[in-house]
């Protein structure tokens, strides 16, 4: 979206003219986090994060319009996760885009208080684990449907435990193999009550 401020209106039920958002990612440059219209039920964010579309702001939106409109439509990546890669030989893939494999978290960006909480703690736990300028050992599975790489990582190269392991032990994250979202729930309300023993959460 090339508009400066997104979201001034908000969400409405009423004026939505589709079941689902139609689009797989959104970049905008600044998104106006309470809405002015008395109509709106939710924020823009809070829109796309019940849909798990990605999203991304502070971006330069009009300077990218006239990259493609200059260049032609290409693909493109939305991530929060970037790494560079040694192969070896002097060879470095700079910047790539890694989901963690093998595990879901609770959201960060949602009307849900409680869950917000939760997966901030996770993002926390991460970025303590995987800091700016930290080495890490990315064990790489394949690449999801976006383009990301789908990795295992390591935070020593010694390491035998991953991360995604650490996460999901320490109650930061839970097993995702594909299972429904009735068993993901139950495994992460697990979670939660791990993390109030601890002492990491109030309850």
């Amino acid at each position: 979206m090339t508009s400066p401020h997104i979201g001034n209106y908000g969400i409405n039920s009423e004026d939505i003219e589709s079941t689902n958002i139609q689009v797989s990612g959104f970049v905008i440059k600044e998104e106006t986090e309470i809405p002015s219209n008395w109509r709106s039920e939710l924020s823009v964010g809070n829109y796309l994060d019940d849909q798990k579309i990605v999203g991304i702001q502070n971006v330069d939106t009009r300077a990218l319009t006239r990259h493609i409109r200059d260049n032609g439509a290409m693909n493109g990546i939305i991530s929060s996760i970037d790494v560079d890669i040694k192969l070896g030989f002097d060879v470095v893939l700079s910047k790539q885009r890694v989901r963690l494999y093998g595990i879901d978290t609770p959201e960060s960006r949602t009307r849900n208080k409680e869950e917000k909480i939760r997966g901030l703690l996770s993002k926390e736990y991460l970025r303590d684990n995987c800091y700016v300028g930290s080495v890490i050992r990315l064990a790489s599975k394949e690449r999801g449907k976006f383009g990301r790489i789908l990795g295992i990582i390591y935070k020593d190269d010694d390491d035998e435990v991953s991360i995604n392991d650490k996460m999901i032990e320490e109650g930061f994250a839970v097993p995702y193999t594909g299972g429904n979202k009735e068993e993901l729930e139950a495994l992460h309300m697990a979670n939660k009550q791990k993390l109030i023993e601890k002492g990491i959460l109030e309850e």
